[in-house]
């Protein structure tokens, strides 16, 4: 696999750390994920889709130290500590060790995230905050020549282990031919940045801004925990939220064009926790999709 399957690493790599405790990169929740089940409806298909294995999580006592995807298990990421707070995490295909991912703290607080692939660096992240809060994420890839045909790249790079939870990821392949196509040919680096506005310890609104597109999100939440809170698994995006999105709208605006994408979700608990996730998805008023989570946790 070429230097590239470091944007699928990056997006399943951050989004489950950090906001609101004291110290970020702490991951330590009351109920502890085990499996993840999941079950994808495409279009107006009425055929109900097997429900597949698609993550397996293995603590030691009350550290996460491994993430493996699928049931074949042969894509996973292994994490690393620092005391108790995540340093690195190394993702590997089929026994191979293919990239990690690094974390600067200063102090309790992080500063900055570099991916690396075979030991160059391909992405840094920039971390600013504003009190306890990730406000704002400078992000910067690095490629080289792009050698493969885009529809094969953008199908490669942008895979289903991207979490609910960063809803935009499941659009990203439509947009990315918009947003970053023609940089990444005409450039070798490309830099965009990322802003949060939150309400209590939830993100109310992100708006990512590349140099010609601008990319804004607005969510609604309900009052149960979410059981990644405080979890770092995307290097771009840092920041998570302490409960459980019930609604987001995305509006993409890129050379004079537009487009709105929207999510509606509905959960089923034991207790405060979630054990399964239903979201149904929009693409400018047209149904597109519908995801379906299951969760089981550490007993």
């Amino acid at each position: 696999m070429k230097k590239y399957g470091f944007l699928t690493t990056v997006c399943v790599i951050f989004a489950l750390i950090f906001t609101a405790c004291d110290k970020e990169g702490v991951y330590n929740p009351k109920q502890k994920i085990s499996k993840i089940y999941a079950q994808y409806y495409y279009g107006l298909e009425k055929i109900t889709p097997p429900k597949e294995l698609a993550e397996t999580w293995t603590w030691d006592k009350n550290l996460l130290v491994k993430i493996a995807y699928r049931t074949d298990g042969q894509s996973y990421d292994v994490f690393e500590y620092d005391g108790k707070q995540i340093s690195k995490i190394k993702n590997y295909y089929d026994g191979e060790l293919e990239g990690y991912l690094t974390f600067t703290y200063e102090k309790s607080k992080l500063k900055k995230a570099e991916y690396f692939y075979e030991s160059t660096l391909s992405l840094l992240a920039e971390i600013t905050h504003d009190g306890d809060k990730i406000t704002k994420v400078k992000v910067t890839e690095y490629y080289d020549d792009i050698e493969e045909e885009e529809e094969e790249y953008f199908a490669k790079n942008f895979t289903y282990k991207d979490k609910a939870f960063r809803l935009m990821h499941f659009f990203i392949p439509g947009q990315k031919k918009h947003l970053l196509h023609k940089n990444l040919h005409k450039s070798e680096t490309y830099s965009y940045t990322i802003d949060y506005v939150y309400n209590g310890d939830n993100i109310t609104s992100e708006k990512w801004i590349y140099e010609d597109a601008t990319d804004f999100t607005t969510y609604t939440y309900d009052d149960k925990l979410s059981p990644y809170y405080n979890l770092i698994n995307y290097a771009e995006s840092p920041a998570t939220s302490k409960n459980n999105i019930l609604t987001m709208k995305q509006q993409l605006s890129y050379d004079g064009e537009s487009d709105e994408f929207t999510g509606t979700f509905t959960y089923e608990y034991d207790g405060k926790w979630p054990v399964k996730s239903t979201g149904e998805y929009k693409s400018n008023g047209e149904y597109e999709f519908t995801d379906v989570y299951y969760y089981e946790y550490v007993k």
